[in-house]
Parts: structure tokens; sequence; C-alpha cells
């Protein structure tokens, strides 16, 4: 099972509820492993609340089971199956994107960026903790010389921990990757300049890693089949509209490989997904996760077993032409993504985590930016989908809009585990 591959939310609700929803085309049969079944989630956990700038949170799992929520420089880590989370001390700096990755062995793995502004600070800092996160090892400064980087990715699986990031000083994407669990770094390699602003995390199969690039009008891949040694560039899947937030890709145990991304044709961004079986040179015809009334935003993906695939992302349900129609966090699953099939959804809560636009980008007003550019999902030692999430309370009588964490909102992250249904593992 892909311990970490690289966002993100309609369904009818019975009161209090979670009920299932057919998302386009319907569950179909694939071979012995059947019709997927939507997952059920716990009662979602506040993790923290959150200060004025939002947050992208990110999320790992340890080989026993143990989660992590990681905020930013703030983690939390859950020994109860995610029913509770506990903040951790952690050395961590850095001011803005980080992510987090665990290798086989359970070593923990943090990056972080710092900006120009903190002289003295390593760029690119990356931390290792070998007792889940309780101590931490020595910064190392991976970036490149004194550059200023941005949107960072940690991922690993088969051996290959993979992490990429923009270089906003050379105008450069860049990759490093380490055979020895963080011990060891290859030099710098460049995939791709001038840079994609919006990049997802890299996917990894055996000694494939594939990098999305998203240039709006169309996505590239990166690809490297030797284990990051040399790289190649590829044409992603064919669509019409513009590519929005942060494309993400995973591959199943048995090397298909799949690409999600939202895609938005006269302004309302749809979920697609594509699937390829020769390490993305070919893709296949898109899915879309997203029906006629609703819209999508935040992708993220993560597979398993053959087929067994999950894509979360925000969620919501526009058929009332509503301007502040309600977001939700949202999950599909099915067993037979190879086959580009079975796709179920359901949304992980009954209660909406906001009410106005989701913004990504520079041109973006910070009203609607206060989300951040992601969310991430990963899947529990059972296989079962675990996400953290942003959530927005606007207080009652305030107009909109209203600059996030201040002025009348109130930013929280949540964590939901799901307890049924579908599992990546079988």
């Amino acid at each position: 099972m892909k311990p970490r591959l690289a966002v993100l939310a309609a369904i009818l609700l019975a009161s209090g509820c979670l009920a299932e929803k057919e998302s386009t085309p319907t569950p179909t049969t694939s071979g012995s492993a059947g019709p997927a079944i939507a997952p059920t989630f716990a009662a979602p956990v506040l993790v923290e609340t959150t200060g004025g700038g939002g947050a992208e949170p990110a999320v790992a799992v340890h080989p026993d089971g143990t989660q992590f929520v990681l905020v930013w420089t703030r983690l939390y880590r859950s020994a109860d199956g995610g029913k509770t989370f506990t903040k951790l001390a952690t050395p961590f700096k850095s001011n803005g994107d980080a992510d987090l990755a665990i290798t086989a062995d359970g070593v923990l793995h943090f990056v972080g960026m710092t900006l120009a502004g903190q002289v003295g600070e390593p760029r690119l800092p990356y931390f290792r903790s070998t007792d889940k996160g309780e101590s931490w090892g020595p910064a190392k400064d991976l970036s490149v010389g004194s550059n200023n980087v941005d949107r960072q990715f940690l991922s690993y699986d088969d051996g290959l921990l993979v992490l990429t990031w923009n270089d906003l000083t050379a105008d450069e994407n860049l990759v490093r990757v380490s055979t020895d669990a963080g011990k060891t770094w290859s030099e710098p390699a460049k995939l791709l300049a001038p840079r994609s602003r919006t990049v997802g995390a890299p996917a990894i199969h055996e000694k494939t890693i594939v990098q999305p690039l998203n240039l709006h009008k169309e996505i590239k891949l990166a690809r490297s089949l030797d284990g990051g040694r040399t790289w190649t560039i590829l044409p992603g899947p064919a669509f019409s509209g513009d590519a929005l937030y942060m494309p993400q890709m995973a591959f199943d145990d048995g090397g298909t490989a799949y690409l999600v991304a939202a895609i938005s044709t006269n302004n309302v961004p749809k979920i697609h997904v594509w699937s390829s079986r020769d390490d993305g040179s070919t893709w296949s015809a898109p899915v879309a996760l997203t029906g006629a009334r609703s819209n999508g935003a935040f992708p993220w993906i993560v597979a398993g077993l053959e087929g067994r695939v999950a894509v979360s992302f925000y969620e919501r349900d526009i058929g009332n032409g509503a301007a502040n129609a309600p977001w939700y966090p949202y999950v599909a699953v099915t067993n037979a993504g190879h086959l580009g099939s079975g796709w179920r959804g359901v949304r992980v809560v009954a209660d909406p985590i906001r009410t106005r636009d989701i913004c990504s980008g520079d041109s973006c007003p910070p009203e609607q930016w206060n989300f951040k550019d992601l969310f991430e999902m990963g899947l529990t030692k059972e296989g079962r989908p675990f996400l953290a999430w942003m959530k927005e309370t606007v207080a009652a009588g305030t107009p909109l809009p209203v600059v996030g964490g201040g002025g009348g909102s109130t930013l929280t992250v949540h964590a939901s585990t799901a307890t049924s249904g579908w599992s990546a593992s079988g």
C-alpha cells in the first residue's frame, strides 16, 4: 500500500448522518474487487485554532499506526486512531509552506521554508526524528545557496525519499532524492525552467518518480525512470480550460499512475482524474468526480492495491446559483481506478466548512485565500482515508468579505479518519 503520495469536497445527508452519493460514472464491479463502499468517517476532531494567515494542513502515518497532522511548523500526534491529537515541541523556525513524510523505518522527515527576511536561518530546513517527533536532529539546509524557495513537497515510497521545491531566485523547479532515509541527499537536479509555480507532490513507484507541473493551459510531467538520476519532461493529459491549484499524482501497487486536477471552464472548476498504465507516457480519458451541479477545489490523491484509489477535495453544490454556496470536505473512492470506473463519493462532515469562494494565487483577495493552496489526505495503517482540513467560521451578523483569522472570521484545522467502508488495502 502507498503510505504517502501525494487534495480536495454533493450528497444527500440524513440528520447528523452521512449518506452515499454516486459520482460520475456510476459504480461498476471490476473483476473480484467488487464495487467500492464509500467510507464512513468518525466525528471530526479539532486540531487547532489557526492564526490569521490560514494554513495548509499536511498528514502522515507511522508504520505502527500513529497519525500526524502538520500545520506549517506546528506538529500534532495521535496515538488513538485520530480521536485526539497532542501538540509536540519542535525546533522548526520556518515561516511558510512545510511538509512531512515518514519512511518505512519509522523516521519522521520535516521540510520547511524560511523567507528572505530571516537572516541566518536555512532557506529549506530539513529535520529528522527517530522517536516519532519527541526529539529532532539538527537542521540541514537543502536549498541551493541562499536562494529563496517556495512550495516544497516530501514523498516516500519503495525506498526513495523525494524532495521537490520551487527555487524563486533561479526560477526553477528542483529535486533531491535520498535512498537512505534522509541521511544523505543527491545534488539538486533541475526539472523545469522557467518554473511552474503550482506543482504537485512527486509520485513514486519502484524506481519511477513523476512530478506534476501546472502551467494552467497544460500540465507537464517531470519523470525519472532511474530513481532520480535523469529526468525528462512529458506532456500530461489533454484538457480544455484552465488547470487550477496543484495537480496531484499517485501510483497504485500495480504500477498504474493517477493524476487529479481541478479544471476550470467558464470559471467553474471541476475535479477530473486520469489514469496511465505506462508511467505517464499516455493517459486515459478523464473521469469527472464532480457532477453537473457541483464544483471542487484543492484535490489530493492516494492509492493502494491495484485499482484502489481515493481522492479528496473541497466540494460545493452550485445548482441553486447562490454566490456563497457552502463548501464541504469530500472523498471519492474506487476499487477499479485502473479501469476508470466504480467511483463512490461522500461528504466527510455534515456541516459546511465555508460559505464563500475559495481562491488560490497572488491575485486572490485575502478573504478568499485564507484556505491557501491545499490540504492533504493519507492512509491509515488499515488503508482507510485520513485527512486534515480547514474550517472558517464567520461571526453572526458579520458582513462578507472579512479577512480570515480576524475581523469576525475564525479559522480552525480539523482531522477526520474513516472507520469503515473503503480501504486501499482490500
